[in-house]
């Protein structure tokens, strides 16, 4: 992991993560991908190509700026559900402490159906695909390098990407950059986004 510049100066940042789902890829669990970005600059709102891959069957998603996005050719579209005790909810719990867990306590409470696969990108593929309503990771341990291409796919795909604050997420495009995101439809973003506000007020 690391950046490579080739040639002189260039308008054109290409992000990839060879396989996103690794601790997966080696327990053989069959939920893992691999993603490539291009970028006109270095920063995530600067996305314009973007490409996911399931390295388990071989579907493809693929998103370009202003052209939506498709899975396998055919166009995707997140769902339209606002109901978050309804919804299908990935969340990414690892390693929080007792202050985060307190938090998103009334986002777990609110919940029917939590769900999270350990591949973040091809998570948020299928938020794009409307299969689940909102993915979290309010953790700031999300890479942007692995989440690049997925995060063009969700928002062609009529989706947001969030930070904690409601604001649309843009972090640099380096290994190093790290971030926090609620990623759905608006709707039911901000009705997450509610749920973590007056509870990080208490906590």
């Amino acid at each position: 992991m690391g950046t490579k510049i080739i040639g002189g100066e260039s308008d054109l940042f290409v992000v990839a993560d060879p396989v996103d789902g690794t601790t997966n890829a080696l327990h053989s669990i069959d939920f893992y991908a691999t993603s490539i970005a291009i970028s006109d600059k270095p920063f995530l709102d600067g996305v314009f190509y973007g490409l996911v891959m399931n390295l388990v069957n071989g579907e493809v998603f693929e998103a370009g700026r202003g052209r939506g996005a498709l899975h396998n050719g055919q166009p995707l579209e997140v769902s339209s559900e606002t109901d978050v005790a309804s919804s299908i909810v990935g969340i990414d719990l690892s390693g929080i402490d007792k202050i985060m867990l307190k938090r998103v306590e009334p986002i777990i409470l609110s919940c029917r159906h939590l769900r999270h696969f350990g591949a973040n990108a091809l998570e948020l593929c299928q938020v794009a695909s409307g299969l689940i309503e909102v993915f979290i990771d309010i953790r700031d341990r999300i890479r942007a390098t692995d989440i690049a291409a997925a995060y063009l796919l969700l928002r062609e795909a009529g989706g947001v990407v969030l930070d904690p604050t409601g604001v649309e997420l843009n972090v640099p495009l380096t290994p190093k950059s790290r971030a926090s995101l609620i990623a759905g439809n608006p709707k039911i973003c901000n009705r997450i986004l509610d749920k973590f506000r007056i509870a990080s007020k208490i906590y």
